[in-house]
């Protein structure tokens, strides 16, 4: 559960890899950690999309390709 705010979004999509609520909306966050608690097929659908988008996406090795890719097109220029 999170806002979608700054990195947030790269990793929490609402209702496919979590649940978001808008900044500052404590009413909003009540519900949605109601929400989770009370249903346990939700939190386990949310936590595997989650750990696919993270497998996929921060694996290491791609992380280091994409930053070596941003130093190589740096020196480049």
């Amino acid at each position: 559960i999170g806002t979608p705010t700054g990195g947030t979004p790269e990793i929490l999509e609402d209702e496919m890899t979590g649940l978001s609520f808008p900044p500052g909306d404590g009413q909003t966050l009540a519900g949605q950690v109601t929400r989770l608690a009370a249903d346990p097929q939700l939190r386990e659908r949310l936590a595997a999309n989650a750990r696919r988008v993270v497998v996929e996406r921060f694996n290491l090795e791609r992380m280091v390709d994409e930053i070596e890719d941003e130093l190589k097109a740096i020196v480049e220029r």
